[in-house]
């Protein structure tokens, strides 16, 4: 069906940064469900009517009840059960579908994004204070290391930041995704006594912050 992807690309080792190592390809799909049954959790909401424990890889994840679970939520919550380790699973940070769905206390800021992390990831991981201002944003976790290389060498910038104006108000909240990088990684750097690696992350941020709002 030329409509219709039905294989997943092969992965290109060249194309890959060194940042990731060199992960195998999984072995398995990522949605393990038919045609059929995609169509009917499509078109179904699930309610949930008092708090339900969703597990997976040692976590317990509370879903918060009153509510419905949204044809979304529901392929999500069948991907990290199905496909969990043998792929990683990563949330955006434009979204909160890990705060909706109980998986915040999980998650581990990286970059741009959220990975999901076991208990036993978490051990070797720096936990962010769950009291901050800033919790909403941080992630339950901070992999220190690759968050510094991300947002200081990986990430490209080009002349973003010298621009007089943010020339799409529809895109307007793209600088501040970027702020809030600089934000967490200012919030841990200050926890690891990196007073001037703070402020630096802390003047980026405000640059960022800046052209949101030119």
């Amino acid at each position: 069906d030329p409509t219709r992807i039905l294989c997943q690309r092969p992965f290109e080792p060249s194309a890959r940064l060194a940042l990731y190592g060199n992960p195998r390809p999984p072995t398995r799909p990522i949605l393990p469900l038919t045609d059929e049954q995609i169509d009917q959790v499509s078109q179904s909401l699930v309610p949930v009517p008092e708090d339900v424990v969703f597990e997976a890889r040692g976590m317990e994840a509370t879903i918060p009840g009153g509510r419905y679970l949204m044809p979304a939520d529901q392929l999500m919550l069948t991907i990290i059960k199905e496909a969990w380790g043998d792929r990683p699973i990563y949330f955006a940070s434009t979204g909160d579908a890990h705060h909706q769905l109980g998986l915040a206390p999980f998650v581990t800021r990286t970059g741009l994004a959220y990975r999901l992390t076991t208990p036993e990831e978490a051990q070797r991981l720096t936990p962010m204070p769950r009291d901050s201002p800033y919790y909403s944003i941080l992630g339950a976790y901070m992999d220190v290391e690759r968050h510094r290389r991300l947002v200081w060498n990986v990430f490209q910038y080009g002349d973003l930041l010298e621009r007089p104006h943010w020339p799409d108000d529809a895109t307007r909240g793209f600088p501040t995704y970027y702020a809030n990088a600089h934000v967490t990684l200012a919030q841990v750097e200050e926890m690891l006594g990196n007073q001037p690696a703070a402020e630096r992350n802390l003047q980026k941020a405000e640059q960022w912050m800046a052209l949101s709002s030119r």
